[in-house]
């Protein structure tokens, strides 16, 4: 059995597997916002996502970008 790893391509982080969020609460209960974290690369994706918010980029830092189809 091989130990690679295998990586499909993803278009935003909310597809990748490393991607970890930790919800960030605020003084309005109803408000769900989340810290998007990197658990590959030890970085910060974004600071503060609110649930409705637009999906950021692929970061330039990610090894995972650069992964053609």
């Amino acid at each position: 059995m091989s130990d690679d790893i295998v990586f499909h391509p993803i278009s935003t982080c909310s597809m990748c597997p490393s991607l970890k969020l930790k919800r960030h609460y605020t003084a309005d209960s109803f408000e769900m916002v989340f810290d998007w974290q990197c658990t590959m690369q030890s970085m910060r994706v974004i600071a503060v996502m609110e649930a409705y918010d637009p999906k950021p980029d692929i970061p330039e830092w990610c090894p995972l970008r650069h992964i053609k189809p």
